[in-house]
Order: structure tokens, then sequence, then C-alpha cells
């Protein structure tokens, strides 16, 4: 740690035959789970492009895990929206699929998956009528197939679901397997012939079935859930349970218990601090550092029947998906964390870089592999790295920022390879607020074959390249005040009562509001709040007090506009604490002021 002040990867394509079909919705029926979480899941969407989403660069989130012994399913979800509707692709990691026999069935006691919304995100112990629920039961689709029997779909009512309402939605289906096909893996996994490799949905919502004209406003918070409808052997023997849900607390019908899904969120802005010193985290640098990939390698030997059990702690670092679950062996994650003792206390982060060196990719020539969208998520649990494993890995908390990484050419720099950087300010000040070590994971949505990426690690034991190890930059500051003013009319007339309104920002100094009751206007007894005093003596609004870093004050006072002629009426405050710069903040109404017609223009026809 380091302070400084002011080859391929051989991806195969197993023998699989994915099939799509086109539908509408489903229900919910599910049971309860009372598992415990320890972070509210998040996944923040971006609107795309056009008309149409690009699961490449769709946001994406996963859960569940993948066993030999077929009990259990594990799930990516890719999540987009455009200005006409929301997207959701599941893809389903299942070696057991069972189909329903015929369409008189219930979807629900067969594969498939049901999507939970809450679009007033107020989190609700049961379903309101801001609340809907899409179910689509996988299948094996053939031309003519009355898709409907297929789908549920309901609407809280308060109390509950009603399954009678119905809502236009659109949906396509595929399947994966190796060759029996559905209903027919009595041998999996002694046989592995016999056993399936999954199923994938698209689920496309229109906003307008929600009762919305477009998207919801940028920052807007939903309620979301998935739950995986899983059956593993033929009736009368019941779904596998417990079944894979997101999150792990999801409760069918208590909104309370979903997950998050934030539409457009705004970029984190961190608070108001001067620049003093950098804190460079790095394993050679003393820093404590632990990573570990898990999941498939350079060679693709992660996944299917107990893969997933595999520790890859002390090699390097790959990051791969796919859409074609076929390939699933070949899907990895990373998982790195910093220490961030070398941080002084009671700093403000003002950015926070997390760099890896690519040194590979998948792909026999440069032009067989695709560049790769790389999410950073942050991580609420804790890990080992020599003894995390895909079934062990914990799932992301949120999504928070994402890198384009490019795979590299014949003419690329020789090893350790090309730098890529991501934003790691908000997971850094989330962490070091919270006095944890950074606990982050990179994933990426690519849907194309070719995607793995080939990272160096903290393990890399060559002594000259320890700048390609993984390496925390993190800039921080003192904290430094702020000071924001409103006033309660833009326009006013005389006789009118004005409204001031500061907001303080603390930086642990002593702080000193001075702000003058402006000309044209006369002070209103008894109007201040927050702790404020008028003093008639100076004709002003005064407050001495010390703000520990990053407390907010509110001092509101009102006057009564006394000007008879039109005056712009500008009130300035001065915030000061003899330590950083003096801070200003004004807010102007115009009194008296004239009208302004404009002339009535008739357009003949």
């Amino acid at each position: 740690m380091q302070t400084i002040p002011m080859w391929k990867n051989i991806c195969g394509l197993v023998a699989a035959l994915l099939l799509l079909g086109s539908a509408p919705p489903p229900g919910d029926r599910p049971p309860e789970t009372g598992i415990a979480a320890t972070a509210t899941r998040r996944v923040n969407v971006w609107p795309g492009a056009g008309s149409q989403v690009d699961d490449n660069t769709a946001s994406i989130f996963w859960f569940g895990h993948e066993t030999d012994h077929n009990l259990y399913n594990y799930v990516d979800v890719r999540v987009g929206y455009t200005s006409q509707h929301l997207r959701i692709f599941v893809t389903v990691v299942d070696y057991n699929l069972w189909q329903m026999p015929s369409e008189d069935k219930d979807p629900r006691l067969y594969d498939g998956v049901a999507i939970y919304l809450d679009t007033a995100g107020d989190r609700a112990t049961a379903p309101q009528p801001d609340d809907y629920f899409f179910v689509n039961s996988w299948r094996h689709s053939w031309p003519g197939e009355n898709k409907e029997a297929y789908h549920r779909d309901g609407r809280g009512t308060g109390s509950g679901w009603n399954e009678a309402w119905s809502g236009t939605w659109t949906e396509t289906v595929g399947a994966n397997w190796y060759n029996t096909g559905p209903n027919n893996n009595g041998n999996c996994p002694s046989t592995r012939s016999d056993c399936d490799a999954g199923w994938s949905t698209v689920i496309t919502i229109p906003f307008s079935t929600l009762g919305l004209a477009g998207p919801p406003p940028s920052g807007t918070i939903w309620g979301l859930g998935l739950y995986i409808y899983d059956r593993d052997a033929p009736e009368p023997a019941a779904l596998v349970s417990p079944p894979p849900v997101w999150p792990e607390t999801l409760s069918a019908n208590n909104p309370g218990t979903w997950g998050e899904i934030a539409f457009n969120p705004p970029r984190y802005s961190p608070p108001s601090a001067v620049p003093t010193g950098t804190t460079v985290v790095r394993r050679d640098l003393g820093g404590t550092v632990a990573d570990a990939y898990v999941g498939g390698d350079g060679n693709c030997d992660g996944g299917y029947l107990g893969g997933g059990d595999v520790n890859h702690g002390d090699e390097g670092l790959f990051v791969a998906s796919q859409s074609l679950i076929a390939d699933f062996p070949c899907w990895s994650k990373s998982y790195l964390k910093f220490g961030l003792g070398g941080i002084p206390p009671g700093k403000v982060i003002l950015s926070a870089t997390l760099t890896l060196h690519l040194w590979g990719n998948a792909g026999y020539v440069p032009s067989q592999a695709p560049p790769s969208y790389t999410h950073l998520f942050t991580v609420a649990e804790d890990w080992d790295e020599h003894t995390i494993i895909w079934n062990t890995a914990p799932m992301a908390k949120e999504n928070l920022t994402a890198t384009w990484v490019y795979p590299r050419t014949d003419s690329g720099p020789d090893f350790p390879g090309i730098p890529y950087t991501w934003d790691a300010t908000q997971a850094v000040a989330e962490a070091y607020a919270a006095g944890r070590p950074l606990n982050v994971a990179l994933y990426t949505s690519d849907t194309n074959f070719h995607s793995s990426k080939y990272y160096v690690s903290s393990d890399a034991d060559s002594d000259w390249i320890p700048v390609a190890k993984p390496t925390l930059t993190v800039l921080w500051g003192d904290p430094a005040p702020g000071i924001e003013k409103q006033v309660s009319r833009s326009t006013a007339r005389t006789g009118d009562p004005l409204t001031y309104t500061l907001r303080l920002l603390g930086a642990g100094t002593t702080l000193y509001l001075r702000d003058p009751i402006p000309n044209g206007t006369a002070y209103r007894p008894g109007s201040v709040t927050g702790g404020a005093s008028y003093n008639p003596a100076a004709n002003r609004i005064e407050w001495t007090g010390a703000l520990s870093p990053s407390a907010r004050l509110t001092i509101t006072f009102g006057v009564t506009v006394t000007a008879t002629g039109p005056l712009a009426i500008v009130n300035t405050a001065t915030l000061t604490d003899g330590v950083h710069p003096p801070l200003t903040a004004s807010a102007t109404t115009i009194v008296n002021g004239f009208p302004l017609y404009l002339p009535l223009v008739l357009r003949a026809w």
C-alpha cells in the first residue's frame, strides 16, 4: 500500500439445440421462504439507445447455483428498457427440463419463471394495485401452440392477487439440451448425455401495461423479484425445494421482501472536499488484497456436473458470459477485496479507480473475440480467496459502473498486457464509511462466443510486473463546508411574504453564517428557524456552531416585501470557518415587475 500526500479460450460449443418461440404472460403461487438477507439487492438500469435493448450492454445480476445432483439451478438475468417497454432476459442452467404434458395443466407446476414488479416501490406487506406478476413456463415450442396456456399474470388487490387481470406483454422461449430433449432425464447425471443444459426466456413488458405512458422518471426505484419454478421429475413428484429466488428473502405475496430496480439513477457525486492525498492499494506495496475467479478458465473447465465446486484463488482472473447455455462451463466471474486501512480517518473519498491488466482473451484470431461490457458490482457478504467457489460466491449487492474491454490484437503490447480501469468511487466511499474493505465482483453481460477476458491477478509471482497486479487508487480529501440557498418566490409584489431556506454542510469546523436582510424587505419577527437568530442592530440572520463532516443543517427565515417600485431583490449569505475560503449563496426575487403581453397573431387558413 502506498500513500502519497497532496490464450486462447477453447470455448467448446457443446452439441446443443436452441429453439425459440414467441408468446404472452403467466402468474404467481410460489411458496414463501424465510432466509435472512444480508443486503438489499438492487439492479441499476439505464435506457437503451433507440427502440431496442442490446443484451450485450444490459444490466445483469445472478442467483442460484449449479450442482451435479440436479437439485438447484443457476440463473443469469439481463435487464434493460426503452421509451416503450421493460425487457428481462432470464437464462436458467437446468440439467433436467420438464414441460407441461398438455395445455390444460398449471404451468407453475413445471419449469418456468415468475417476475414481480412493484411500480410504486412502496414495499407494502401485501400485493397492492401497483404490484404485478408475470409467469412464463418453459416449453419445447411448436407451430400452432397456445402460448397463453403457458402464461399467468396478475395484479395486486391490497391483500392478494387478482389473476383475472390480464396484461399485454410478449415473450420468447428457448431451450438447450445435449441430445435427449425434455422429459427424458432419468439417467442424469450418471450419464451425461441424458442431461439437458437449460432454458431461457425474454419477457417484454410495455410500460402501458403497467398504467404508464412511458418509462418512469430518472431515479425512480421499483420493487423487483424473480422466482424460478423447477421440476426435475414427472408428476406426482413435487417441485424442487428450495427454488432459486432473487433476492434470497423473496416472498411472492410480500413486496416488502423483494429487491429493487432503479431506472437511470444519477451517477455518484462525492461531497465537497479539498483534495489532500492519494492512497494506492496493491499487494506488492503492502496492501491487503484478495482476489479469485469462479467458474471456467481459458479451457472452459467450470460448470456442469460438479465444476462449480472448484476454487481458483491462486490463479489468474477470468471474466466471461454467454447466452448459449450449453457453454455454461466457460462462464466466469472475478472477485476482489482491497483493505482501506491506509486511508486516514475522517476523509472524503473524491475518486477511486480499479485497474486490471488484460493479458489475453478467447478466440483463435482477434476477429473472433468481441469486446465485453464488463460490470463492477458491490458485494455485501465476505468471502475467502482460498475457499470461494462458483456455488458459494456471493450474489451482487448492486451494479455501479461498467467498462468496455477490447480483445488483444497480434500487435498489442507484450505481457503484462493492457490496463483497464473501472470507476469505483461510490463503492469505495460506501465501504470506507462502513469501516469495511472494498468488496467487488466483475461480470459481463456478453451473449457472444469467445467472450472470455483474462487478467493478471495479485498472485502473479514475477517481480518484474508488480504494476500489472490489481490496483486500487483512491483520491481523498478533507471535508469542506457547503451552503445552498433558495427563496420561496421568484416574483412578488409589495407586501408579499418571502421565505429563504439555507442548507449548510459541515466539515468538522466551527461555521459562521451571516445573512443580511436585503434592501426592499423587512424581517418578519419570529420567523427564523434552525437555531439561528436575528440581529436587529446589524439587520441580519446569524448562526455560529460546529457541524461534523457531512452533517447538514437547514435554516429558514421570512421577510416581507416593502419595495414599492420595480426591484431585483438579491439576498446573499456568507459562510466562513477560518480554514476554508469563504462561501456565498444567493437567491433573487423580481419585485413589482412590469407585465409584458405578446401580440395575438391569427393565422388565416
